[in-house]
């Protein structure tokens, strides 16, 4: 028996960043994008798929798009998604016992890239104007020397290369804000995230394959990957309502 683990769905991941770098797409556009059937890397992932006895999709979402838009029979394909354990609510530090804001992901993966660059770049100079001693703490690993050339210290933003402990970090930050522009699959670094208690600022992009934006426990900015404004003001607000983030954590 053949067996794809898909991870991701690529073709679906791929097209999203063809329409943010066009620069013609809204955050709604992209986040509704699906491929053609004429896409060439939508007809290499779906041969790859019926060369497969069976096939894992990363979600329910991708699963069901396989089968109902793209074709794939349904007794081949297979959610699979990943979790983590929860741990007590009382064993997470509170709202009071964090502070600053972080963001993580392999600066590899290039919906991490973007994401990262777009944050520091564009989206924390507007928060700094409103919290002037706020940190942004970005993790990764594979930088490059351009990667870390972001690092903007008197702007309150710290490339800081590779984590050593996700858990500790996640744990003594107060947000993980992760504005993603574009991507597939389901972001590991938001399931992490609610395993520490760590409340989160994402997209629409960031939740899709976890849950709809109404049951997300986080904020979730509609327009996100293009209104760099709009983003740090959700940032703001969420960094300093004390009752809503212990409602959401």
């Amino acid at each position: 028996m053949r067996v794809l683990d898909m991870q991701d769905f690529h073709a679906l991941r791929l097209g999203r960043e063809g329409l943010v770098a066009s620069g013609q797409a809204s955050a709604a556009e992209v986040a509704a994008y699906r491929s053609s059937a004429h896409d060439e890397d939508l007809m290499r992932e779906l041969a790859a798929i019926h060369r497969c006895d069976a096939t894992l999709a990363i979600s329910e979402d991708e699963r069901t798009l396989l089968v109902d838009t793209f074709g794939v029979p349904a007794h081949k394909v297979f959610a699979a998604p990943f979790g983590f354990p929860a741990p007590e609510l009382s064993e997470l530090p509170g709202y009071d016992r964090r502070q600053n804001v972080m963001f993580i992901g392999n600066w590899r993966h290039r919906p991490n890239r973007d994401c990262a660059r777009w944050l520091i770049k564009d989206v924390w100079p507007l928060v700094r104007q409103q919290v002037p001693d706020l940190e942004l703490s970005v993790y990764g690993a594979n930088q490059t020397p351009e990667d870390a050339a972001l690092d903007d210290e008197a702007n309150g933003a710290f490339v800081r290369g590779f984590c050593r402990s996700v858990p500790s970090a996640m744990r003594k930050h107060r947000l993980l804000v992760a504005p993603l522009r574009y991507g597939a699959g389901v972001k590991g670094k938001l399931l992490e995230s609610m395993q520490h208690g760590l409340v989160t600022v994402t997209t629409p992009v960031g939740i899709e394959g976890i849950a709809s934006a109404e049951a997300f426990p986080g904020y979730v900015v509609a327009d996100g990957g293009e209104n760099a404004s709009g983003f740090a003001d959700a940032v703001v607000r969420a960094y300093q309502d004390e009752n809503t983030w212990s409602s959401l954590q």
